[in-house]
């Protein structure tokens, strides 16, 4: 029977490591596709990207704002020439790159550390979401896509973090 309890939590352990890589690899992913975007949009006036579905629509238009770099806040502390005022695509591809390399170890302090890193991602996606809505006043489909994506990844950390506490408290009780 503790076999059997064991089992399952390795289970689900590398189920939440899984599905945290294929979530943090989708990050990636779209987070490179958001910088090339901002790129091509800052070297050429004519790009047209797939994300610019209508005016009302468009990753371009929202990356072109003071938010698309720096979050809106590291150019003002800062200034704008700040080498940290750089693309939010680039803070993403760092974020989801870690979160990538990290998803796999099932060590308990990484994965509390992925843990508040998911909870920082989601406070952050609030702050952008609101002013993507309110401020900004256009849908980014690379944004909220990534908004969904940090949804889940704080969803996969949680169940990793709460498995490996429960395989470790098991190996407590066995010796």
């Amino acid at each position: 029977m503790v076999q059997a309890k064991s089992n399952s939590i390795d289970r689900r352990i590398k189920s939440s490591c899984t599905n945290l890589a294929i979530a943090s690899l989708i990050g990636t992913l779209i987070s490179c596709y958001g910088f090339y975007v901002e790129y091509q949009a800052e070297s050429n006036t004519n790009y047209t990207a797939m994300c610019d579905i209508s005016e009302a629509v468009s990753c371009t238009k929202v990356f072109s704002t003071e938010y698309g770099k720096g979050f809106g806040v590291v150019g003002k502390i800062l200034g704008k020439e700040s080498a940290l005022n750089v693309p939010n695509g680039v803070y993403g591809l760092i974020f989801y790159s870690i979160m990538l390399v990290t998803s796999l170890m099932k060590c308990g302090k990484i994965a509390r550390i992925q843990k508040w890193m998911a909870i920082t991602s989601n406070l952050l996606s609030c702050y952008l979401a609101y002013l993507l809505y309110f401020v900004i006043q256009n849908f980014c489909v690379v944004c909220v896509s990534l908004y969904v994506v940090n949804a889940f990844l704080l969803v996969f950390s949680i169940q990793k973090v709460n498995s490996l506490k429960e395989r470790a408290e098991m190996k407590q009780k066995l010796n």
